[in-house]
């Protein structure tokens, strides 16, 4: 008759005896996970090994030892018995499920009481065990990559049975419990707090003043930064501070960084920046010319260039067409350039004389008879505005 047990295990795997209390069997088998630990000769005591090798010769000799075994055998315990009524096995166990196995081959009547003890002296002290997270936080607490956190079990007393396998963690999140449990018996558990942020800060540039339409301060700008962060925020003291442009040119640039408290760097560059603060060119040339406080004796137009170095030039005056007459007149024209400076020109004073003069002729009355008795003639200049020359003649 073969019986099967199956039991688990949960502590410590040695330190285990089999132990089995024997009742009259003569011949068993005890099968620990599949092995045999004890066999048929281990059951049979002194007598019982000394019968067997007796030749039978003599019928009533054999059937008087057998009486003799039978009556002391079940209580005998100094080892003249057919059977050993104590056996005590050293045995290892395995983690999880075991089995055993008795398979008895004695007498009918006789049994087996077996028991499986722990003999190794009771570990009542818990294992220790750290977490340890690689790379480890920064000064603030985070970290910026993935972390490993590596477990380290001891245990002085019955050993380490199972100790947690490292575990690498990726994901972004704050306040992430890393918890492992060491196992010897007895168990302990550590964890670790994990934060970590891989994003980099969001940084953002803004100017002021706005350019206008066309893309153009004619004055300083100030280009100021900002920076949000969503999970472990902007440490303090690490956004660019404010940089003001005052030099001229175009498209000028200025470049910006935040920090998080993970150690991650965003940064911004504020571009296509253009100033001009220098007022365009304009300049006039009056045709025809009549020279300073001169006179013309037709319309004079003036004629307006204009020029800018860097934006351009916006607006230019068109050619002005002065007709009236009048002294000390001018010609003035404004240009724009595309940054919003402006510039003046005024022309040289002028005169416009577009009426010719007059001339009289004054003759002395003649005598009765008509006649002029002395011929006598005088002329005068007369200069007209435009400084034309007209002569008077008197006869």
């Amino acid at each position: 008759m073969t019986v099967t047990r199956t039991f688990a295990i949960t502590g410590p795997l040695d330190g285990y005896t089999l132990r089995v209390v024997n009742r009259g069997v003569t011949s068993a088998v005890i099968a620990l996970n599949g092995r045999a630990v004890l066999n048929p000769e281990d059951f049979k005591g002194r007598k019982g090994k000394d019968e067997e090798k007796d030749k039978k010769g003599d019928k009533d000799r054999d059937n008087k030892d057998s009486d003799k075994g039978k009556d002391k055998g079940r209580y005998d315990r100094d080892g003249d018995s057919d059977f050993v009524p104590l056996i005590e096995r050293p045995v290892d166990l395995r983690a999880g499920n075991n089995q055993i196995a008795v398979e008895l081959r004695g007498k009918p009547g006789a049994s087996l009481t077996v028991e499986i003890l722990r003999t190794a002296p009771l570990d009542t002290t818990p294992p220790t065990i750290t977490a340890t997270p690689n790379p480890p936080p920064n000064a603030n607490g985070w970290n910026n990559t993935a972390v490993t956190v590596t477990f380290t079990c001891a245990d002085a007393g019955s050993g380490i049975a199972i100790c947690p396998a490292a575990v690498v963690v990726s994901g972004e999140g704050a306040n992430q419990v890393i918890s492992g449990t060491a196992t010897a018996g007895n168990t302990a558990e550590a964890s670790v707090t994990l934060n970590i942020d891989k994003t980099a800060p969001i940084v953002t540039a803004s100017q002021s003043p706005d350019a206008n339409a066309r893309g153009w301060n004619n004055g300083p700008v100030v280009v100021t930064f900002a920076a949000t962060d969503a999970l472990s925020g902007v440490e303090p003291g690490t956004l660019s501070a404010p940089v003001t442009l005052s030099g001229d040119g175009a498209n000028q640039s200025v470049p910006g960084q935040a920090r998080d408290l993970a150690g991650n760097v965003g940064s911004v560059t504020r571009a296509g920046i253009n100033i001009d603060q220098a007022r365009p060119i304009i300049t006039v040339a009056l045709s025809p010319d009549p020279g300073p406080g001169g006179f013309a004796a037709v319309p004079v137009t003036a004629h307006f260039s204009c020029s800018d170095a860097l934006s351009g030039v916006l607006t230019c005056p068109f050619d002005q067409v002065v007709g009236q007459e009048g002294s000390n007149l001018t010609a003035t024209g404004t240009v724009t350039d595309f940054a919003g400076n402006n510039a003046d020109v005024t022309s040289a004073p002028f005169g416009v004389d577009l009426t010719p003069p007059t001339i009289t002729l004054s003759v002395p009355p003649a005598n009765a008879n008509s006649w002029y008795n002395a011929g006598t003639k005088s002329h005068s200049d007369v200069t007209a505005l435009r400084g034309e020359h007209w002569r008077q003649l008197t006869l």
